[in-house]
């Protein structure tokens, strides 16, 4: 069987974790600053997790050879959750984020109808005597760094993007404001990079970075990178890094930025296939 716990009874699923138990986006999910829904084969004792949430990382932990779990969560996602999905047309693309090589392969064997896809998670650890305290005089000609505002945002005309970058991670922009913290690259009337918090620990923001169409190129990922992590510095908090494994352009900037390839993790793309138009 399957159930889905209440957010006080999160911290009895807590201890499945094991290799993802330091995860940024996995101790937001236990400190309640992103939100998430926890599945157990059993509230008051749980033996297996599933993790769904907004940002579509669905997390396994646990037991990988609760068999009836197993089965329940199948059926779960096949006759619900997926269909909802469709329905409503979000999180049609996903992934699967095994804490455990266990899981890894059951994942490819539960979900091999899925036509899984097998990437990889790397992550980061920094070396803030790295930090480019020089930064602002490489911020090019015509934009400016700032941070990140509701001002700001209601201020620039052409935000829905911003907006939209939000929401995948955040219930709302409040919630966003009241946990994380972020920087932008501006001109005149656009966002042009976004440098965010996309999970929050208690002393860990991970990074979320984004250079919209027109404006690559330019090193304005840099820069606003170099203003997030000399804020979240200056409040004592950890600017974590992560990215996928084939984004050459992501480990690139993070190596200049000053951090080190510290572990990858496997992690199963999926598709419901394309949305309706």
């Amino acid at each position: 069987m399957i159930y889905e716990l209440d957010k006080e009874d999160f911290p009895k699923a807590e201890k499945l974790f094991t290799t993802l138990k330091t995860n940024t986006a996995i101790e937001s999910i236990f400190n309640h600053k992103n939100e998430a829904r926890l599945f157990v084969d059993n509230r008051e004792n749980p033996r297996s997790l599933f993790v769904l949430n907004s940002w579509a990382y669905y997390y396994l932990a646990g037991d990988s050879e609760n068999d009836r779990f197993n089965a329940s969560l199948v059926e779960f996602l096949e006759k619900d959750f997926f269909p909802q999905c469709i329905r409503t047309n979000t999180n049609r693309g996903f992934a699967f984020y095994p804490d455990s090589d266990q899981w890894a392969g059951k994942a490819e064997e539960l979900f091999s109808h899925l036509s899984l896809t097998k990437s990889g998670k790397t992550y980061f650890s920094y070396d803030e005597k790295r930090l480019d305290k020089n930064w602002r005089h490489r911020v090019p000609e015509g934009f400016a760094v700032k941070r990140i505002s509701a001002d700001l945002i209601n201020s620039i005309d052409k935000n829905r993007e911003f907006v939209d970058y939000i929401n995948y991670f955040w219930d709302s922009p409040d919630k966003y404001f009241d946990k994380g913290l972020g920087y932008c690259a501006v001109d005149s009337e656009n966002f042009a990079t976004i440098c965010i918090s996309v999970f929050a620990s208690d002393n860990e923001r991970e990074v979320g970075i984004k250079t919209f169409p027109g404006f690559q190129r330019q090193g304005l990922a840099y820069v606003t990178a170099c203003a997030y992590i000399e804020e979240c510095l200056n409040h004592g908090l950890i600017p974590a890094w992560s990215c996928f494994s084939e984004n050459e352009v992501s480990v690139k900037l993070a190596e200049k930025l000053g951090y080190v390839i510290e572990a990858t993790h496997p992690i199963y793309f999926a598709s419901l296939g394309d949305s309706e138009s």
